[in-house]
């Protein structure tokens, strides 16, 4: 809950700088504050974080991508989940993780190692 609190008072805090929008590059201004749950090492976590938009509708969390957040976990637990479906079969690895109190079905764990194993530099 201490995480979460200090995690929120920080993500909840407006940009300064003017925002870009990461698929069009032109500008964004300041939608709404967006809660989104967050799978950490210390546990699930929600976070009221700041969403802007662009002119054509698209919209951003730059401080997700401040954070290298990984669709709802963060770094470090994308990693552990990329390492655990190299060493086990993808059920195990899920079993594994949900000791961890980190929910990802197996099916989730293959789509996801697919899709970050380049990016996290962890060999498939």
């Amino acid at each position: 809950m201490f995480l979460e609190m200090c995690v929120s008072q920080q993500a909840g805090e407006k940009v300064s700088e003017p925002v870009s929008c990461p698929e069009c590059h032109t500008a964004c201004s300041a939608l709404r504050l967006q809660q989104k749950d967050f799978s950490t090492l210390c546990g699930e976590i929600g976070i009221c974080r700041w969403v802007y938009q662009c002119e054509q509708g698209h919209r951003s969390a730059p401080w997700d991508l401040e954070q290298e957040l990984l669709d709802r976990y963060t770094r470090r637990v994308a990693e552990m989940m990329c390492r655990l479906a190299i060493q086990l079969d993808f059920r195990e690895a899920a079993d594994e993780l949900l000791r961890q109190s980190i929910e990802a079905s197996h099916t989730t764990l293959h789509q996801k190692v697919s899709e970050w194993s380049a990016d996290l530099d962890v060999p498939e």
